[in-house]
């Protein structure tokens, strides 16, 4: 299941531990994905299993399945240039 999310202004998702999560404008959530809290995620999709940890951003990217995006990293791309995060990866702390 896909769960497409089109907002003009900021979007507050409850998910496991009920602490707020942001994704404006466009985002793309497959099933099993985990947004840690004060994490942004915009304009991207991420895939099943993927998991963003604390205080992350997410912008014009494709993260594909089981990718970890651990506490305080950034993925940022351009709307002329997606960043895409292959299967598996993970990205530490930037």
């Amino acid at each position: 299941m896909i769960v497409n999310c089109f907002f003009d202004k900021y979007f507050f998702g409850r998910l496991k531990n009920e602490t707020s999560r942001r994704i404006r404008t466009l985002a793309s959530l497959f099933r099993n994905v985990c947004i840690g809290e004060h994490s942004d995620v915009n304009n991207s999709i991420l895939m099943e299993g993927t998991s963003v940890g604390r205080n992350c951003t997410i912008e014009y990217a494709i993260l594909d399945k089981e990718v970890t995006i651990e506490d305080g990293a950034a993925v940022v791309g351009s709307p002329e240039n997606s960043v895409v995060v292959a299967k598996g990866t993970v990205v530490p702390q930037s």
